[in-house]
């Protein structure tokens, strides 16, 4: 039985049936990104939809069964360090890794504060990813916070693959491409390159001032000074701290991609025309 027109059923059972009604504030907050035209940028916007994003993936992040801590990014930890998420292992007791994302592309100083952050930091034992979303086709909230789960589940699952790519203070630059295709794209960034020259040279200045200062550390108290993580036991103490700057440099001219290489089966046969003098 409908109501006569110009009245209403106030009672508990109308209510029920009618639901709850969406907020005109969130419904704007949720879709006036999309109403942005493409390739236009809007920073309140972006802001906004960005602490919205943090608990979309939380709460996604939870139903793929992904232990995680969300930072409050108004916190101390969160400002200071950079990040905004922690994964956490099976049993939840240990840090794995810790992850900051933007919507952005490309933005230098934030990519400064990111590396500074990990390189000033006492303990290098856990990497860090600095993920840029890349939206190329102006998702909402929720399909958008289902392809970034997925994604960090991804890098989670593959965390040995990325870790070939470290920069200085065990970070790992990654694209994260969204398009009309169901699976996102992964793409590696090398950060120290992104930013500028004098960016780059302060930054290598603080990893050699915070060398001379653990080499300074280790010769007055060798036996109680604790040695950096990329540091081993074998490894004589004088030495170890210019292993990290003589690994980043060579690292630095290999993107990954080798113009002609040798066969698989050529690799283990050392008879093989392939391998002998002659050929060019």
């Amino acid at each position: 039985m409908r109501a006569p027109r110009g009245s209403s059923f106030r009672n508990a059972e109308a209510r029920r049936r009618s639901g709850a009604k969406q907020s005109r504030t969130a419904r704007r907050i949720r879709y006036e990104r999309r109403a942005l035209l493409r390739g236009r940028r809007d920073e309140p916007t972006e802001k906004r939809f960005g602490i919205l994003l943090k608990e979309a993936v939380a709460k996604q992040l939870a139903r793929l069964g992904v232990p995680h801590t969300l930072y409050d990014f108004k916190g101390d930890y969160a400002r200071a360090e950079r990040v905004e998420l922690a994964i956490l292992n099976r049993d939840g007791s240990t840090t794995i890794m810790e992850i900051d994302w933007t919507l952005r592309r490309g933005v230098r100083g934030k990519i400064t504060d990111f590396v500074r952050a990990a390189t000033m930091r006492d303990d290098w034992s856990v990497p860090r990813v600095y993920l840029e979303i890349e939206d190329r086709v102006g998702f909402a909230l929720k399909p958008m916070a289902e392809r970034v789960a997925h994604a960090i589940r991804e890098i989670t699952s593959g965390l040995d693959r990325f870790l070939k790519r470290i920069e200085q203070g065990n970070v790992i630059g990654l694209a994260l491409v969204l398009d009309h295709e169901r699976k996102a794209e992964l793409i590696p960034m090398r950060l120290m390159r992104m930013i500028g020259s004098r960016a780059r040279d302060w930054l290598e200045g603080l990893l050699i001032a915070r060398e001379a200062e653990e080499e300074l550390r280790a010769r007055k108290s060798p036996a109680t000074t604790r040695p950096l993580p990329h540091q081993t036991a074998t490894a004589p103490t004088r030495h170890a701290p210019h292993f990290w700057r003589a690994f980043i440099r060579e690292v630095a001219f290999h993107t990954g991609f080798t113009p002609n290489p040798t066969p698989v089966y050529a690799q283990a046969q050392r008879n093989h025309p392939l391998r002998m003098p002659y050929r060019r």
